[in-house]
């Protein structure tokens, strides 16, 4: 219905035409007079309005009990009632939607009104109005609640812990999956990713994490196909972290993923390992010690004991021999001669080496107690310079053995340049004392970068250490025997562990008897001095 009606002249019973006219229509309708008040209505009508029979005559569309709104909740005044602004201009006006009370129901009916003009035959300037009225609640309240759940989403998706990031699949030719494209991410992502979200909401995944193809395609395209979540724990080598990553479908071809940095658990996890490995080492250390001080210093202590009884009775045998040859006794005087340069010397060399060795091993303990308690002083270390100068310091040990030392381009580490230097230094007097006597000493030292650490290669042709000794030789004071009878203390292995552990690095040996050794020392690469060491 558009521009002006007419209708039919004599309405003396507007009930009655209107019945005929508009009884059955589906929407409410309601005719209205020059002041806007109601002059009838269909039941359609009534039912939105909530109001009925006599309720409904008269009364103007500006009843303040139906306390109409627009939608966003403000008053619907007066002159910007659609009926008014009908009757004002003479224009039609359509489509306005208009929130009613219902008194019936105790609740707002939402309404689109249409208000069409109509000329009173013979009353020249007289306007009357019909409008239309459709029942449009159920679409409103489903706008809002669509309008709220959105409401709730964006709330969520901005102040969740996690970080979350929205994706569409990019498929090639076949409806292969061959990138994925970020939608959107919430604040969390920025801040658990470290990658701002104009750098990466509308790009794709191999071009925000620069690694081809994008991380994890396979899995993501795969619940994106499948429409099945997915659940996963990995480490991202580019961004060194690690991430509990739920992957959930989200509608045809895209994915979001829910995501949680774990990064410090892992290493408060780490630490707490460290720290018990470290503690199960030190009983073993400790075990060592009582066995040292049970075995080891009691075999020199032993022969000091024992000797030092015959010396005494060397003594007392030869102040006696010295009277009687005082005395003129010749036999006497021979075995004074024996005592003084023999026996008792003797006695006294076994005292001195057993003095010795008792003194070495006390050492060794103090040495890998300092070396356990003195604070690392971490910085940058020129491996090169450094190898440089160890070389330089034990040139007579090489130069003595025969040996050829070859040293590669070595990349820098962090550590305490000491401690480090003690490592290196241990492991190539470790080589030159079991070298092999059947072919030339040639030790070489090389390293290569991998990831945040620096892996360091220590490799020798000596005699090589059997199967049964690799796990043992680590132990404190575990010697080997090289055949030569040239073998340490027991220590120089024990320290390159325990300085390599104290700098969160690791050691280990490769060795095949007969052919050499290969030992290997990881530590923290250079730029990793946010690391804890």
């Amino acid at each position: 219905m558009s521009g002006t009606v007419a209708l039919p002249p004599g309405l003396e019973d507007p009930a009655e035409q209107f019945k005929l006219l508009f009884g059955e229509a589906p929407y409410g309708v309601v005719y209205l007079d020059e002041s806007a008040s109601i002059l009838a209505c269909n039941s359609v009508a009534e039912s939105i309005l909530g109001i009925h029979g006599a309720d409904v005559e008269g009364r103007s569309t500006f009843d303040p009990r139906w306390r109409t709104i627009h939608e966003d909740g403000s008053p619907f005044p007066p002159e910007t009632h659609p009926a008014m602004l009908c009757l004002r201009t003479g224009n039609p006006v359509r489509g306005v939607v208009m929130g009613i009370w219902n008194p019936e129901q105790g609740r707002y009916r939402w309404a689109s009104l249409d208000a069409i003009p109509q000329r009173v035959e013979g009353r020249a300037g007289t306007r009357r109005a019909i409008v239309w009225i459709a029942d449009v609640t159920d679409r409103v309240l489903a706008r809002e609640a669509e309008a709220r759940s959105s409401d709730r989403f964006a709330s969520l998706f901005g102040n969740m812990s996690e970080g979350v990031a929205l994706h569409e699949v990019v498929e090639g030719e076949g409806g292969a999956h061959i990138d994925y494209r970020i939608v959107d991410v919430n604040p969390r992502f920025e801040s658990q990713v470290g990658i701002p979200r104009e750098k990466a909401v509308g790009k794709l995944g191999s071009e925000v994490y620069g690694v081809s193809p994008a991380p994890y395609l396979k899995e993501f395209g795969g619940v994106a196909s499948s429409g099945f979540p997915y659940h996963f724990e990995t480490y991202f080598p580019p961004l060194d972290k690690h991430f509990i990553i739920s992957v959930a479908p989200l509608g045809p071809g895209g994915f979001a993923t829910i995501f949680f940095d774990v990064s410090e658990i892992k290493r408060v996890e780490a630490e707490r390992e460290r720290l018990l490995a470290e503690l199960e080492r030190k009983n073993q250390e400790l075990e060592s010690i009582v066995y040292v001080s049970s075995h080891d210093l009691r075999s020199p202590l032993v022969n000091i004991q024992g000797f030092g009884t015959r010396l005494e009775k060397d003594c007392a045998e030869l102040a006696s021999r010295s009277r009687a040859a005082a005395a003129g006794d010749a036999e006497a005087a021979r075995s004074v001669d024996a005592l003084a340069l023999e026996r008792i010397p003797r006695s006294l060399e076994f005292i001195r080496a057993s003095g010795v060795k008792m003194d070495r091993l006390i050492a060794g303990l103090l040495r890998l107690s300092r070396t356990g308690r003195a604070e690392l002083a971490c910085e940058v270390l020129d491996m090169n310079r450094l190898l440089a100068e160890i070389a330089s310091s034990m040139a007579f040990q090489l130069e003595k053995s025969g040996a050829e030392l070859e040293v590669g381009s070595l990349p820098p580490c962090l550590g305490d340049g000491e401690q480090i230097s003690q490592v290196f230094a241990n492991l190539l007097d470790n080589a030159i004392k079991y070298r092999s006597p059947g072919r030339p000493l040639r030790i070489s030292v090389s390293g290569e970068i991998k990831g945040n650490e620096v892996e360091y290669r220590v490799a020798d042709t000596g005699i090589g250490i059997a199967p049964e000794h690799l796990d043992k030789i680590w132990e404190l004071f575990y010697r080997l025997d090289p055949g030569d009878g040239a073998g340490g203390e027991g220590l120089g292995l024990s320290l390159v562990r325990r300085i390599v552990d104290r700098h969160r690095g690791k050691v280990r040996v490769e060795s095949e008897p007969g052919a050499g050794s290969r030992f290997i020392a990881t530590l923290p690469a250079a730029g990793t001095e946010g690391r804890r060491v």
